[in-house]
């Protein structure tokens, strides 16, 4: 996008909306690359990014990356749950993150704790936004 290869359009692809991001552990914690997906989200005109509490190097992520996506939780929390639950603190109407396992991990989460006839939130990939806006 900054070497103009691919170009943007600036309005109308996609509706305004606020995004909660959630870095994964291993862009995050494992890469020290916080700012790449926040940037993307950025690029999207009308997208509000609000970040939960634990966030940047502090965030609470599945570990599904290493493994954990095959093991039940030990102390009966589920880790998907109690992110989204952390997520829906912030009245966002996206869940943005950028991991197939955390992204797999929030939409199961959104099914387990929102109530649909109440709330709708949608898990995305920042890429699902610029797929959107490519002209």
């Amino acid at each position: 996008i900054k070497e103009g290869k691919l170009n943007l359009k600036s309005q109308g692809a996609v509706e305004p909306q606020k995004i909660v991001y959630h870095d994964s552990c291993y862009l995050g914690r494992y890469q020290q690359e916080f700012e790449a997906p926040r940037a993307l989200f950025k690029m999207v005109p009308g997208v509000e990014i609000v970040e939960m509490d634990r966030n940047h190097n502090k965030s609470f992520c599945c570990g599904a990356g290493g493994g954990r996506m095959w093991l039940e939780e030990e102390n009966h929390q589920r880790v998907n749950n109690l992110r989204v639950e952390q997520a829906l603190e912030k009245n966002a109407e996206v869940i943005g993150a950028n991991c197939p396992f955390c992204i797999t991990m929030l939409e199961d989460g959104v099914k387990e704790k929102v109530d649909s006839d109440k709330q709708t939130v949608r898990v995305v990939d920042p890429a699902e936004l610029i797929a959107k806006m490519i002209s």
